[in-house]
């Protein structure tokens, strides 16, 4: 029987269709990097090393794990990404009852800068981010993700603080924002008393500027990434006006003051602009400040890691404290009487309040 011209353009047809069914579709390259084959000699602890990501966030991407995570097949394909999904939505847990946290590092930040920001030695940053094991003086980049591990309240998600105490009014100081002005009852000693000191030195300087402080039993406060355990206060620069009225730091009230609270015992870090770390050095040094003491103290220009004073973006005009050496308030069984109190702010070290 002879063949049509139409069955024989129909053939074809059919032929395509069937090879589309029996060639395997080739994966996007998007897709083949969520996608891990199991080699000869992994394990699902080497596999999540290798990936950044914890054994059980692997396990939970990949159920054909769950009932026996040991048994791994070479060639088995594995989810990735979405175990890494796993991983940012949920905070790790890494020593002394911390959270791993991302942190992506801004134009001037330091290393030292960023341990400071999240409370933690700058020699534990290499720890968790082998990228930096291998440069020299652990140096970083700017937009590159750091790996912290820290133990910050707003991180851990335990209680802020409790039976807070709020800054009161007294003389030689100016409260900004009364109702942010809520502290653990060591740090409102701290603060008061540093003021008291920097009054006797300059009992004719302008009025202390304090800033925020924190809520009352702290928690997330509005223009603020840190403020939420009652340890941290913002304290202005010292400034003088000119006959023209334009105003100028004052470099010896504004040294005299940054100084007398980095004399306070409590007190784990002082942010200030690098810029102005460098205008106050060299005042200091231009004075007689010791050598000693001018290292224990500056950031500049050496980029110490145990320095008081750090470099944190937006501080400019004001200086950031955060106490936090001693307890800030009563470890778990121990009595209220763990902290100084403040029922007489007089006591403490401060101008008696205004009436």
């Amino acid at each position: 029987m002879p063949v049509t011209r139409s069955r024989w353009l129909v053939l074809p047809v059919r032929l395509a269709a069937l090879l589309a069914v029996a060639t395997p579709a080739v994966p996007s390259q998007a897709a083949a990097k969520c996608q891990y084959a199991v080699k000869q000699g992994d394990t699902v602890s080497r596999i999540a090393r290798k990936h950044g990501i914890s054994e059980k966030q692997l396990v939970a991407a990949n159920p054909a794990l769950k009932k026996n995570p040991d048994r791994l097949r070479i060639g088995q394909s594995l989810e990735i990404c979405r175990a890494k999904q796993m991983a940012a939505a949920k905070p790790q847990k890494c020593e002394g009852g911390g959270r791993i946290v991302s942190h992506t590092v801004g134009p001037g930040e330091t290393l030292g800068g960023i341990a400071a920001h999240y409370a933690v030695s700058r020699g534990s940053l290499p720890r968790y981010n082998k990228s930096l094991k291998s440069r020299s003086n652990n140096v970083i980049r700017v937009g590159e993700t750091l790996r912290v591990c820290t133990t910050l309240r707003r991180y851990t998600h335990r209680s802020w603080f409790r039976d807070g105490v709020q800054l009161p009014t007294g003389d030689g100081y100016n409260v900004r924002r009364p109702g942010n002005a809520w502290g653990t009852t060591a740090t409102i000693a701290a603060i008061l008393g540093s003021i008291a000191r920097y009054r006797d030195l300059e009992p004719e300087a302008p009025l202390v500027q304090v800033g925020d402080i924190s809520r009352h039993n702290g928690g997330p406060l509005r223009q603020h990434v840190s403020h939420q355990e009652g340890r941290d206060v913002d304290i202005g620069y010292v400034f003088e006006e000119d006959e023209a009225g334009d105003k100028h730091m004052d470099m010896s009230r504004t040294w005299s003051l940054v100084r007398t609270f980095a004399e306070d015992e409590n007190v784990a870090v002082i942010f200030m602009d690098y810029a102005l770390q460098k205008r106050l050095f060299d005042y200091a040094a231009s004075v007689g400040t010791d050598e000693t003491e001018l290292r224990r103290l500056f950031e500049y220009p050496r980029d110490d890691e145990d320095a008081v004073f750090y470099h944190w973006p937006g501080h400019a005009r004001h200086f950031h404290v955060r106490f936090g050496k001693a307890p800030a308030e009563p470890r778990e069984g121990e009595g209220e009487d763990a902290s100084p109190s403040i029922v007489d702010p007089a006591e403490a070290g401060a101008p008696d309040p205004k009436s």
